[in-house]
């Protein structure tokens, strides 16, 4: 996850036109290409879905969200620019 963390900050930092896109982008390849290095920051809460700090500087936050099964979050907005990649689902 090291070297995902350094791209996004490069990119980010950057703030070029187009930036979100190519964050975007980034993490999707990242995930695509099979990555596994995520899973050392799981962790399941058995009351509610947690939420677990992977990095965080100036630039952005990056965060693996963990459900466990029958756990739901209200749909909610974002005031920042929010990238959501699943890793490993299954919905129902």
């Amino acid at each position: 996850m090291e070297a995902l963390v350094t791209t996004l900050k490069e990119i980010l930092s950057a703030r070029r036109e187009g930036f979100q896109e190519s964050a975007r982008k980034e993490l999707a390849r990242y995930v695509s290409e099979g990555h596994q290095d995520y899973k050392q920051y799981q962790y399941w809460n058995v009351h509610k879905y947690s939420r677990n700090l992977v990095e965080i500087n100036k630039e952005f936050e990056l965060i693996v969200l963990c459900w466990d099964v029958g756990q739901a979050s209200p749909i909610h907005n974002h005031s920042v620019l929010a990238l959501p990649r699943p890793a490993r689902a299954r919905l129902r």
